[in-house]
């Protein structure tokens, strides 16, 4: 999404953003993630989903991707939880992720609902603090 497209979302009653940061006891990675999502019917469908090669291969993205939606669907009656996917030239660690979640082979675009595997996440074992924007 352009910088233009973010800014309608943020100014739609229907569109959110959330950015994930990172930060121990031995380092503070700053922003390493953007999420962007609307609202439509009783899904909350992520069209937009960046994660820095700072921060892939950690493990670590299940936690935020899981921390952002919840608190993105708690202020909505969403109850499902979509993700829009195209086959693009460096999305191909976005694309093994979303197949590893979901257990469902992938077609070339469209979106899938994915929301079971990160609702089952146990946010309380992590030290999560979220902040987004409606």
């Amino acid at each position: 999404l352009s910088e233009a497209e973010i800014a309608s979302r943020l100014a739609s009653p229907d569109g959110c953003v959330a950015s994930f940061s990172l930060r121990d006891r031995l380092s503070d990675s700053g922003v390493v993630g953007l999420l962007v999502a609307h609202r439509a019917k009783d899904s909350l469908v992520v069209d937009e989903l960046a994660i820095s090669c700072r921060a892939l291969g950690r493990e670590l993205e299940d936690i935020m991707i899981a921390a952002a939606t919840k608190a993105l669907m708690a202020g909505w009656p969403c109850r499902r939880l979509k993700f829009c996917y195209a086959l693009g030239p460096r999305n191909t660690p976005a694309r093994d992720w979303l197949n590893k979640l979901s257990g469902v082979a992938l077609g070339s675009s469209g979106c899938m609902e994915a929301g079971e595997a990160l609702r089952r996440i146990d946010l309380d074992r992590y030290p999560v603090k979220v902040e987004t924007c409606r």
